[in-house]
Order: C-alpha cells, then sequence, then structure tokens
C-alpha cells in the first residue's frame, strides 16, 4: 500500500502512454521466407566450424549464413573460407576490430532474409530450431521477436542447465507498462535464442556501438518496445561458457556493481532516443531512470556491500517497484529478505541466485513438468 497515494498519476500515464505506442504492423511472411542467420566472429576459430555445421545441418534449408568477422587475428576467415567454398548460402564480410555490435551492424546490411536469427559464433543450433521459429512466425502473423530459451554448455559441450532457469520467456505486447514502469524486460535469453522479422530489425538497426553494450542487450531492451513478443519454453540452442567470452564466473563486487549501472545508462540513453523518434511525449512520460528495478537493485546491492546508509532506501523501493512482482518467486524472497544477510553471505547468495546450480536446475525441471501437467 506504500504506492496507493501514486495510483491516478499512474493510471493516467499508463493510459497516454498505451494510446502513444503501439506495437508496429507487420506484413504477411511468405509460405517458405528467407531465414538469414547472423554471425558476428572474433577469433573464434576452434568453434566457428561447429557453429556453421549446426545451421547447415538444420531441418529447414531456405536459410543464408552471414558472417562478419570482425578483424580476427587468429585462423578464423581460413575456417570460414573452406565452407563458404563449398555452400553457396554463405556470405563472409571482413572488417577491422570494431566490437560485435559493429559486427552484427555489418552482417544484417548485408542480409536479404525475411527472418532474422542470431547466433553467435562459439555457439550451436540444435536440430529444429529454424523450422521451429518460422512455424512461430507464420502462426502468429504479428509477432516481431520470437525467444526460446538455450542450454548452457561448457568447452566440451557438456551441458549444465538452461538459460532462462527459473523465469518465463515474457510473451505478449509489453511496450506500455514497461514504459510507464521504468522497467527493461527481464529473462529473455542471449543472442543464440533471439530471432526477429526484418521490419522489425529495421528499426532499431543499425544498433548503436555504445560502450558496454552487446547485441543481445540492446535487442532485449529495445525490441520489447517495438512488437510483440513470443516466448517459446523449449530449448532450441547451445549456449557455450569458456574462459574468453564475457558471460563467465561473476565476482559480486562493488566495481561490478559500477559497471553495470554504466552499462544500464548506456542502455537507458539508447532506449530513450528510440522512444523519442517516435514521439517526443514519450519521452516525457517514460519513467526516470533512477526508478528502474535493474538500477534499484544494484545501487541496493552497492550500498548494501559498502555499509552505505541509503541501503535501507534503495531495497523499500525496489520492493515497492510495479515490476517487482513479476519477477520469479525466489528472485522476490531474496530480495526482500537480503537485508537480514551479512555482507560476507549476500554476494554468495547473489551467486546462487544468478547461478546455475544443481538445485535450481532440480525446481526449474519441477515447474516445467508442473506447467505440462496444467
Amino acid at each position: 500500500m506504500a504506492n496507493a497515494y501514486l495510483e491516478p498519476t499512474l493510471q493516467l500515464r499508463s493510459e497516454q502512454i498505451a494510446a502513444l505506442l503501439k506495437p508496429m504492423e507487420l506484413p504477411p511472411l511468405s509460405r517458405q521466407p528467407l531465414v538469414s542467420v547472423l554471425i558476428a566472429n572474433y577469433n573464434y576459430a576452434q568453434y566457428i566450424g561447429e557453429a556453421i555445421e549446426s545451421v547447415l545441418r538444420q531441418t529447414y534449408q531456405n536459410f543464408e549464413i552471414v558472417i562478419c568477422d570482425d578483424g580476427s587475428t587468429d585462423e578464423s576467415c581460413e575456417v570460414i573460407e573452406r565452407y563458404r567454398r563449398l555452400e553457396s548460402r554463405l556470405k563472409l564480410v571482413r572488417k577491422q576490430n570494431a566490437g560485435q555490435i559493429s559486427a552484427s551492424n555489418a552482417a544484417f546490411k548485408h542480409s536479404e532474409g525475411e527472418i532474422l536469427c542470431f547466433l553467435d559464433a562459439d555457439d550451436i543450433f540444435l536440430e529444429g530450431k529454424l523450422s521451429a521459429v518460422v512455424q512461430a512466425f507464420i502462426e502468429r502473423p504479428q509477432v516481431g521477436l520470437v525467444a526460446h530459451r538455450v542450454i548452457r554448455i561448457d568447452r566440451k559441450r557438456k551441458r549444465f542447465g538452461t538459460q532462462p532457469l527459473l523465469g518465463r520467456i515474457p510473451t505478449g505486447w509489453l511496450g506500455p507498462r514497461l514504459v510507464c514502469n521504468g522497467a527493461f524486460l527481464q529473462d529473455l535469453p542471449p543472442t543464440t535464442g533471439l530471432s526477429l522479422r526484418r521490419e522489425v530489425a529495421a528499426k532499431v538497426f543499425p544498433l548503436p556501438e555504445e560502450r558496454g553494450t552487446y547485441t543481445d542487450t540492446v535487442i532485449c531492451k529495445v525490441v520489447p518496445l517495438c512488437t510483440n513478443i513470443f516466448g517459446m519454453e523449449e530449448a532450441y540452442s547451445e549456449y557455450r561458457l569458456h574462459g574468453t567470452n564475457s558471460h563467465n564466473r561473476v565476482s559480486f563486487t562493488t566495481d561490478f556493481f559500477n559497471l553495470e549501472l554504466n552499462s544500464l545508462e548506456s542502455l537507458w540513453r539508447i532506449r530513450m532516443r528510440y522512444l523519442e523518434s517516435l514521439n517526443l511525449e514519450l519521452g516525457r512520460l517514460s519513467a526516470p531512470f533512477d526508478s528502474n528495478m535493474d538500477v534499484l537493485m544494484c545501487r541496493y546491492a552497492k550500498a548494501l556491500l559498502e555499509g552505505d546508509c541509503a541501503c535501507a532506501q534503495y531495497h523499500t523501493k525496489l520492493i515497492n517497484h510495479p515490476e517487482f512482482n513479476q519477477q520469479p518467486l525466489m528472485r522476490r524472497l531474496f530480495w526482500v529478505y537480503s537485508v537480514l544477510l551479512p555482507k560476507r553471505l549476500f554476494g554468495r547468495a547473489l551467486s546462487f541466485l544468478f547461478g546455475q546450480s544443481s538445485i535450481k536446475q532440480m525446481i526449474s525441471n519441477v515447474q516445467r513438468l508442473t506447467a505440462i501437467r496444467k
């Protein structure tokens, strides 16, 4: 009831935003739409062959593979060229090193497909991925973003859980709610679990090449403001974690949360530019950056670790945030009772919450079985 006095204002803002922000209208797809698989590669010679072969093995065969090599210094281009000489549907774009988003932009520029599927150069599509994605888009003509779970693997393809693990992948038109509540959409998968209609991609590409952002983070933060989403609970890709990518073990320190806050600020600027490009009034009506739930989480965690007196204030704002109840139960319980944890245990608890433990995998399996029976 702490926010009850805000309800009339929130209701009015929500109605105004809903009137201004609509999902884009999408034309019908062709009967056998061309799928462009976009791969940004940098020094992944040891993995890029597996990635290419996983596309070539797909049951749905009307595709092209567009690989942008971002100035690799290993044998990546030699590996890709061997496949290109044998496969006419593969395109190789070479450029100087400028980062993942720059490479994704170049790959998009050279693609022609009605549907875009993103694949990291060290990841793998499972058999049936393209068929499932194409079918999802054809059956839902006004959906512009299809997302599915991914299976986490190590260097040797040993599996250890899915991502997202406990949350359900969002579905529907969520733009007005996110803008009104100042929220980023939670529980979307990494790059290899994302597919876009070309018309939607054209709204956001070329992606802004800002420091601290990646292709999937920009897509996940901006595209839900453009279009309807369909989330598939099945996993259709393998997502590799190893010693050279940016999603390894995280140490939850104050430095980590400072970097996260900088990244969130960059993403917020990108999002605001998009909203204001649609209508300047949307920028004015959007909740401010300081009210973003991810920002509150980071500031609360940082304050708790530092023993900052603002910790209690951030905690109250976080658990009363309009999006807080959209979180999975385990996350809500953690954040509510985290104030009782000593600093030493708080970091460990964060690792459990955002990591992939066997206990969480078991809980996830039980949740899925329960959902299937319903």
